[in-house]
């Protein structure tokens, strides 16, 4: 769904200010839920040599930016969670993993970065070799060293409940039963805690990783969880990926701790789809996941 002519022309004219020059380029790009993203093309130009984009030539430097303009909703401030100050400390601290930043404004999360060259290892687009890219991707992740922030999902899926109910949304059944079980997560690796595939972009030389928005020192089963799930994985296709993960094969007691990953990671999908429904996105697409959650959590 596109945002509406109000927002993009706010995201227009904001990125035309940090520019300083009009681009000739601006582009909506899906795939975003809670943000919206922009292509922009701005173009410097000595010997004004059009093409069909724009103005390029052997001395012209052609610049492509993506740009996050961030969502605001009803209760006012950022969205529960997300702390925009403590991102871009997350995206400096994960070094050449991120698309390279060139601004982000503060406490707006606003946020300007070179465009990578690369494609999204979407489900219905994976290719044989994706499985194994991701995983690669993933444990550099987890190779960074620890922050101080701990970033626990059990803790963020009861916020995200109890304000839902503050706005006067009722919690479906199948999320209070998930609510009421133990969950253990080990708190151990720099994660990135959202590793779905359109936060994923594999090149021919390189691959980069986008939004650190919930960023922090966490369990890497939760980011694991979150690659079988928002990639679709087959239970084979899990039990590959984990032991690409891994480096070697999983025991009983390692599958059963990604499958308490696994519905936790929905836990918190679902959570996050319902506060932002009460909030006021009602973007198809988290209607779609919300759904997708209260069936996966109701299942006997």
């Amino acid at each position: 769904m596109l945002p509406s002519i109000e927002s993009q022309q706010a995201a227009f004219d904001w990125a035309s200010r940090w520019s300083g020059r009009t681009p000739v380029r601006f582009e909506y790009l899906s795939g975003g839920y809670s943000n919206n993203n922009y292509l922009m093309v701005l173009d410097e130009d000595r010997h004004g040599v059009r093409d069909e984009y724009g103005v390029r030539d052997e001395y012209g430097v052609r610049d492509e930016y993506v740009v996050r303009f961030c969502n605001r909703f009803s209760e006012g401030d950022d969205f529960p969670g997300i702390d925009r100050e403590r991102e871009l400390i997350h995206i400096e601290h994960a070094g050449a993993l991120p698309a390279e930043l060139v601004h982000f404004e503060l406490p707006a999360g606003h946020m300007i970065t070179r465009r990578v060259k690369g494609r999204h290892p979407l489900p219905d687009e994976r290719r044989e070799e994706d499985l194994e890219a991701c995983a690669a991707l993933l444990k550099r992740v987890h190779a960074l060293p620890g922050v101080s922030f701990h970033y626990d999902p059990f803790e963020v899926v009861l916020d995200y409940l109890k304000r839902a109910r503050r706005l006067g949304t009722r919690v479906p059944r199948p999320f209070e039963r998930a609510a009421e079980e133990p969950w253990h997560s080990e708190s151990t690796h720099f994660c990135h805690n959202d590793f779905n595939p359109w936060n994923l972009l594999l090149g021919d030389t390189d691959a980069r990783v986008l939004d650190w928005e919930w960023a922090g020192t966490g369990d890497p089963f939760f980011d694991v969880a979150g690659v079988v799930v928002t990639h679709e994985l087959t239970p084979e296709d899990a039990d590959k990926f984990l032991e690409l993960y891994l480096g070697q094969a999983s025991d009983g007691a390692i599958k059963r701790r990604l499958a308490q990953a696994i519905r936790l990671y929905w836990l918190r999908e679902g959570g996050w789809a319902l506060l932002q429904v009460a909030s006021g996105n009602r973007r198809h697409e988290i209607a779609q996941q919300l759904a997708a959650a209260i069936e996966y959590l109701g299942r006997p």
